[in-house]
């Protein structure tokens, strides 16, 4: 089992909130330098610890397309901006 340090936690913290925030708004809300949220976010990445999904909702209470629902799973090796 592997644990994280304080700054791979905030990094983490941040990106529950909004997986979309740049490497660069992530150092400004945790207070940890932009090279190194960039490096530790690909690392874990990389490690397959950290992984992004989209769900679409196409039933009539979504976009109304498709009488069936659908998941879409993306899963981004380099850094999201």
């Amino acid at each position: 089992m592997r644990t994280f340090d304080d700054q791979e936690r905030a990094i983490l913290k941040a990106l529950i909130r909004d997986p979309r925030q740049s490497d660069n708004h992530i150092s400004k809300v945790t207070a940890v330098p932009t090279p190194t949220v960039r490096r530790k976010r690909k690392r874990l990445e990389e490690e397959g610890l950290l992984n992004y999904f989209a769900a679409i909702d196409l039933q009539e209470t979504g976009t109304g397309t498709f009488g069936a629902r659908h998941l879409y799973i993306i899963k981004f090796r380099i850094g999201v901006t």
